[in-house]
């Protein structure tokens, strides 16, 4: 089955526009469906943790309570995560790339656009970086 680590703020359900939100509903309804796993991690955890919007925290812990499997920072994971500093990645979003590679996720999921970016040119990125629709099309293939 596809595994994939969705970036917190891309849980979030009240911060974008209705088209987007249609695209993370669908999304999320391919883990519903059973084709893909959603992943949670220690990280996904805390950044929900230090929203101040309750429905936003609520929310990301509905969606996080979804997962099979929580992936927990090890000092591997930091290691990796501090070779994405590198790349212009900043360390929240580091520790969450190095930890969907742990994961051994197929996919990264983030509406930021800039760091899906700056993840693909990671030549040895064990990961796909891409964004909800992206996800979509890959798992219609």
């Amino acid at each position: 089955m596809t595994r994939a680590l969705f970036n917190v703020r891309w849980i979030h359900p009240t911060r974008f526009a209705s088209h987007w939100k249609q695209k993370q509903f669908l999304a999320f309804s391919l883990c519903d469906a059973g084709l893909v796993e959603l992943v949670s991690s220690e990280a996904l955890v805390y950044e929900a943790e230090q929203n101040p919007l309750l429905i936003r925290r609520e929310h990301s812990y509905f969606v996080l309570a979804k997962a099979r499997t929580t992936i927990n920072v090890t000092a591997s994971v930091k290691e990796r995560a501090s070779q994405f500093l590198q790349h212009g990645i900043t360390p929240l979003d580091a520790v969450h790339l190095a930890l969907a590679e742990a994961s051994q996720a197929d996919y990264f999921c983030t509406c930021d656009d800039q760091l899906a970016r700056k993840a693909r040119r990671i030549d040895d990125l064990q990961v796909k970086a891409v964004s909800s629709l992206d996800l979509i099309q890959e798992i219609e293939k």
